[in-house]
């Protein structure tokens, strides 16, 4: 099984269960992995889908300290959680 199809199992699990964080999560990168296929033109290897899921963790990562030094620490404790999800 592909990477991708087990985040799309995943995401159809979450669905299921009325996971609606892990949904979100899930269909964000979904979202994104089929931008990155679209710039491609083609579909990613897990190798090149890895590096995705790498690189918008380190996003969400930053994302959540910008929100720490700004005083929202709950907003930085959602993106963090979002984060886990990826991870």
């Amino acid at each position: 099984m592909s990477l991708k199809t087990k985040i799309q199992e995943d995401m159809k699990a979450a669905l299921k269960s009325g996971d609606k964080k892990r949904l979100k999560v899930l269909r964000f990168l979904l979202a994104q992995v089929k931008n990155a296929e679209i710039d491609k033109g083609s579909e990613l290897s897990d190798e090149e889908l890895l590096k995705l899921i790498s690189k918008e963790i380190k996003k969400i990562e930053e994302a959540a300290e910008t929100f720490r030094e700004g005083g929202s620490e709950q907003r930085a404790l959602e993106e963090l959680e979002e984060a886990e999800i990826l991870k």
